[in-house]
């Protein structure tokens, strides 16, 4: 016998957060073939078909960890500012076109190290999640009215308690 669960209905929030994780997807999946369809026409040498193989075998090289990696940090990102966390993964997501340095043209490489970078700083969203985040820690000393030391209670994890660790206690 078979059961039938009920249908849970998503949250507005969650509703929110899944149409940002889509929108982050559905970006980097149009930015990866115009780039691709920009190297093609580039590259005088490679057939276009070529072109479209490669390409379509790099987006399961650099397309699926990129999306993974800014889904994760996106739902983790809770504290940088988003300048800071765009250009904190734009590094790692550059390197995820290292296996076009074995490309017979250095146009490849160049053209999806710019794709990843483009869509760290402007197209990937951050945060993913904006009803999780909670802004910058505030030092200790910062800490001077009712806001600031509420702000300190929330980032207690992060800002270092008497011992000189994270985790101090919340209040």
């Amino acid at each position: 016998m078979m059961m039938v669960m009920p249908h849970a209905a998503a949250s507005p929030g969650m509703r929110r957060v899944l149409a940002r994780m889509g929108r982050c997807v559905l970006s980097y999946v149009l930015l990866h073939v115009a780039v691709w369809i920009v190297i093609a026409r580039v590259v005088p040498d490679w057939p276009f078909l070529d072109s479209a193989r490669l390409g379509l075998l790099m987006l399961a090289f650099t397309g699926i960890p990129t999306v993974l990696l800014a889904i994760v940090a996106g739902l983790a990102h809770q504290h940088l500012e988003v300048a800071r966390f765009r250009a904190l993964l734009a590094f790692p997501m550059a390197l995820f076109a290292i296996p076009l340095i074995g490309a017979a043209a250095a146009e490849p490489l160049v053209l999806q190290v710019m794709a990843q970078v483009a869509f760290a700083v402007w197209l990937m969203p951050a945060p993913l999640v904006p009803e999780n985040w909670v802004g910058p820690c505030p030092s200790k000393e910062r800490a001077t009215d009712d806001a600031s030391s509420e702000a300190l209670r929330r980032c207690a994890p992060c800002v270092p308690d008497q011992t000189g660790r994270g985790g101090g206690q919340r209040g």
